[in-house]
C-alpha cells in the first residue's frame, strides 16, 4: 500500500531517510520491509575426493539454502578441524598435496554449507584414499574382486618415486615386469609396483615379483625405499623357503621354514630395476614372520627387518635383523633383541632407520593381547610392562648397542 505524505519547502525525514527539498507536493513512498532471515542452517552436503597432478580435488553437491561454503581439515589424525578455505560459492576446490611431507596421509577434510543461521558439515574424506585410488587405476588392473590391492606404501625422500606393496596379488610372474596373469598356483603371492614422477605426471615404472614367487608368501606386505628412490626393500613375511643369511636357498619348504619369511632388495640404474639381494634370518624358524616390517636408511646402505614371531628368549618375543651394503654386496650385521625380552612382545612389529642408518627404532606390539612374561618367567606388571614400548639402538662403526627405551606417558588398557 502507498502512503501519501505532504512535503513543504524544508527537508523531511521519512523512515530515517533524508528527502531532498521540494516544493509543496505529494510523494508516494514504499514502506520499509525487514530482511528475511533463514530459519535454520542448510542441509549437509556430500563430499567426494580425487587426486591427480599433485592436487587433491574436493567436490560436493550444491545446497539450495547455502550462501557460501568453507573447507576444513584435521591434520595428522587430529580430532579438531580448522578452516583452510572459506567464503566459497563454487562446489569444488583444488588443493596442492606434497607427498614428500610427513603426515599427508593422515589429513582429513570436510566441507561445510553455511548461511546466516549456521553451518552443516559433510562427511569426512581422507587424502590417502584418493591417492591410492589413483595408483590402483594405474596399476592394479588385474586383481580379483576379493583381493585387497594395496597394503603398504613408501615414498622416496625426494618425492619422485612411490613404491606400493600388493601382498594379495595372485600372478605367477617372477622377477621384474613378469607375467601379470592371475594364477590359482600363485594366490596371494604378492607384488610391488613402482611409480615415478616427471613434472606433474606420475607413471608406472616397474612391476616387481619375488625371485621365488610362491602362493601365500604375501610379498609386498611391507615396503621401504631410500631417499633417492634407487634402492627398495620388500618384505614377504609368509615366505616358506629354508634358506638363511644372504642369497641362500630360495626353493622348497622344510618343517622348520613354514612362514619363516624373507625380504628382497631391488636397485634401480638408468630407470631399470633388478634384484640385488635375497635376505633371510641367520636362524630361520617356522612362524617367525621375518619381513613383517622393513626399513631402509636414507642412503640405502642399511636394511632392518622385523621378525615378530622369533622365539629366542620367549614365545613370540621377536627380533630384528640388520644388514649392511658395501660396494653392492649385502651381509648380516646385527641380530637385535629387546633389552628386556618378554613373551608375546612381538618385538619388531615396526622398524625405522635414520638417514645414515646409525640409529634404529623398534616397536613392540602385543597385538593379540596375550599375557606377557619376562625371560626369567616373572609376570609383567600390567600397568607398565604391558604398554607397547619403543626401543632405540645406536651404531658405532658396525657395533650396535641399546640406547634408550621409550614408553608412552598415557596408559592404554586393552
Amino acid at each position: 500500500m502507498l502512503h501519501q505524505i505532504t512535503i513543504g519547502s524544508l527537508p523531511a525525514i521519512v523512515g530515517g531517510v533524508l528527502l531532498c527539498c521540494q516544493p509543496v507536493s505529494t510523494m508516494a513512498v514504499e514502506p520499509v520491509k525487514a530482511a528475511t532471515q533463514p530459519e535454520a542452517p542448510p542441509r549437509a552436503p556430500s563430499l567426494t575426493i580425487s587426486f591427480s597432478n599433485d592436487q587433491l580435488h574436493l567436490s560436493w553437491n550444491a545446497i539450495k539454502e547455502a550462501t557460501y561454503y568453507q573447507i576444513c581439515q584435521a591434520a595428522n589424525g587430529a580430532s579438531h578441524f580448522s578452516q583452510t578455505a572459506w567464503s566459497l560459492t563454487a562446489t569444488s576446490y583444488g588443493r596442492d598435496l606434497s607427498l614428500h611431507r610427513n603426515g599427508w596421509s593422515a589429513v582429513r577434510y570436510r566441507v561445510e554449507a553455511c548461511n546466516a543461521a549456521g553451518c552443516a558439515a559433510s562427511n569426512e574424506v581422507n587424502a590417502l584414499d584418493a591417492v591410492l585410488r589413483t595408483i590402483d587405476y594405474f596399476a592394479i588392473s588385474h586383481t580379483k574382486a576379493d583381493e585387497h590391492p594395496t597394503v603398504s606404501i613408501a615414498l622416496s625422500g625426494d618425492g619422485s618415486t612411490l613404491a606400493v606393496g600388493a601382498p594379495d596379488d595372485s600372478s605367477a610372474g617372477i622377477g621384474i615386469d613378469g607375467d601379470q596373469t592371475i594364477s590359482p598356483r600363485a594366490a596371494s603371492s604378492g607384488a610391488a609396483y613402482v611409480f615415478t614422477r616427471s613434472g606433474d605426471t606420475w607413471s608406472r615404472q616397474a612391476y616387481l615379483k619375488a625371485s621365488n614367487t610362491s602362493a601365500g608368501a604375501s610379498f609386498g606386505f611391507s615396503i621401504a625405499v631410500s631417499n633417492d628412490g634407487n634402492t627398495l626393500v620388500v618384505g614377504a613375511y609368509l615366505e616358506d623357503s629354508p634358506g638363511s643369511g644372504v642369497n641362500g636357498n630360495q626353493g622348497g619348504i622344510a618343517s622348520n621354514s613354514s612362514n619363516a619369511g624373507a625380504a628382497y632388495v631391488f636397485t634401480r640404474r638408468d630407470g631399470h630395476w633388478s634384484q640385488q639381494a635375497y635376505l633371510k634370518a641367520f636362524n630361520p624358524q617356522a612362524n617367525a614372520y621375518f619381513g613383517r616390517a622393513v626399513s631402509i636408511s636414507g642412503d640405502g646402505d642399511t636394511v632392518a627387518v622385523g621378525a615378530i614371531g622369533e622365539n629366542a628368549g620367549g614365545l613370540n618375543a621377536g627380533a630384528v635383523y640388520v644388514y649392511a651394503r658395501n660396494k653392492g654386496l649385502w651381509s648380516p650385521q646385527a641380530y637385535v633383541k629387546a633389552a628386556d625380552i618378554r613373551t608375546n612382545a612381538y618385538f619388531g612389529s615396526s622398524v625405522a632407520l635414520n638417514r645414515d642408518g646409525n640409529v634404529l627404532s623398534v616397536a613392540e606390539h602385543n597385538e593379540l593381547g596375550g599375557a606377557t612374561t619376562r625371560a626369567n618367567g616373572e609376570a609383567c606388571d600390567g600397568l607398565t610392562d604391558d604398554i607397547d614400548p619403543v626401543h632405540v639402538f645406536a651404531r658405532d662403526a658396525s657395533v650396535w648397542s641399546h640406547y634408550v627405551h621409550v614408553r608412552a606417558l598415557t596408559i592404554w588398557y586393552r
